[in-house]
């Protein structure tokens, strides 16, 4: 009667297995698909505070690439309900977009990540911020001072869709 019981339990074992391979499988997958409907163009536009408009690649450098997600990593310090949506109205994740705008070190983060991805465009426009005589920092903070945040986001944000798109689809040829 033990040996039934026994065999029992190994059988439900092993259908537990298969059913956890068969999510993460399903998970991996829908991943997958999702990243694939997200392909950013080779190249974005871009326009400063002084209404220039810049063409960005939406590709860098590894090393590049690796500077950027050192940078990005300083933001999982940040206490997530920092940053939480108090309700589900527009008003509330309008809020929750203002709060982390004000955030310096999320302020601080994406300028050095714009500054390390697009370092050409940021003294193109600095230039231009010196011919009309406007200050700007010496430093990545000059992007803020050169660019609205929403340019800024929207030159980095395509970095990040290529990276996760090509890991994804690494990923799943990986797991098959």
């Amino acid at each position: 009667m033990s040996d039934v019981l026994e065999k029992e339990k190994a059988v439900e074992a092993v259908e537990e297995t298969i059913d956890i391979a068969e999510a993460s499988q399903n998970i991996t997958d829908a991943v997958t698909s999702l990243l694939e409907t997200l392909v950013p163009p080779k190249d974005i536009q871009i326009v400063d505070v002084f209404g220039n408009e810049y063409e960005l690649p939406t590709s860098v450098s590894a090393r590049k690439q690796i500077k950027i997600l050192r940078e990005f990593e300083k933001l999982k310090d940040i206490p997530a309900e920092k940053f939480s949506i108090k309700d589900g109205t527009p008003a509330g994740i309008v809020s929750m977009i203002v709060d982390i705008a004000m955030n310096e070190i999320v302020f601080d983060v994406i300028c050095k990540c714009f500054y390390t991805a697009h370092t050409l465009t940021v003294l193109k426009a600095k230039t231009v911020a010196d011919e009309e005589g406007v200050e700007v920092e010496k430093d990545h903070l000059g992007v803020g001072d050169l660019f609205p945040i929403e340019e800024i986001v929207s030159g980095i944000v395509p970095l990040f869709i290529r990276l996760a798109r090509r890991t994804g689809s690494a990923l799943a040829v990986l797991s098959k």
